[in-house]
């Protein structure tokens, strides 16, 4: 992480916007120049609208902006914001991790760039957490689990031990995942789940214990 004399840009200015705005905020590592969207929502937590997505080139090349914070969250499908990335990325902008000063991370967790972990969460020791993968508030993740990219583990949720979460994977708030077991990539686990056996083929699970709904 940089110093606060480095700028960052945050991107999208929906709810989950104003949860990334305030976590920089929080951590006061970053000036927020702004926030991009496609329509002016005003100041968010006095945050100023830049305009939409078409002016982060200019502020990056014009302005030396080099850094920028997914303000998009994970819907079922990953496809917007892993292209909002890839455009980004193309112009040349750095997204760096997002970590509540709230949040517990163990020795040993390895984190991916522009993966956000928010208020209260618990990253135990050996946890290995993929690119832009959001960890919500309050979740706890055991130790020696493994979670992949662009993946979003709800609020409150509780991952077990040796967890091995594939990419693009949704975690419904309130679940929980058993130790020692793996879920596929492209998998939504719906709220308050609980996941006692392998989720082996990408698809929804739901219940009490999880199973696939074809």
């Amino acid at each position: 992480m940089k110093q606060k004399s480095e700028k960052i840009v945050v991107i999208g200015g929906g709810d989950y916007g104003k949860i990334v705005i305030s976590l920089l905020k929080k951590n006061n590592l970053f000036e927020i120049i702004g926030y991009t969207d496609k329509k002016n929502r005003g100041k968010i937590l006095n945050i100023k609208y830049l305009g939409d997505d078409s002016v982060l080139k200019k502020l990056h090349i014009e302005s030396n902006i080099k850094f920028a914070a997914i303000g998009v969250g994970q819907l079922q499908n990953a496809d917007i914001k892993k292209n909002i990335v890839l455009g980004l990325k193309e112009i040349g902008y750095t997204f760096p991790t997002i970590i509540s000063p709230t949040a517990i991370v163990n020795e040993e967790v390895l984190i991916g760039e522009g993966t956000i972990i928010r208020d209260n969460a618990v990253i135990s020791a050996s946890t290995k957490i993929g690119k832009f993968t959001i960890i919500g508030t309050s979740v706890n993740i055991s130790y020696n689990t493994t979670i992949g990219d662009f993946t979003n583990i709800s609020i409150g949720s509780n991952i077990g031990i040796e967890i091995n979460i594939g990419n693009e994977v949704l975690i419904g708030m309130g679940s929980t995942v058993m130790n020692y077991k793996k879920i596929v990539d492209n998998c939504l686990i719906g709220a308050g789940s609980l996941v006692i056996k392998d989720c082996l083929e990408s698809g929804m699970y739901f219940g009490s214990p999880a199973e696939i709904k074809k």
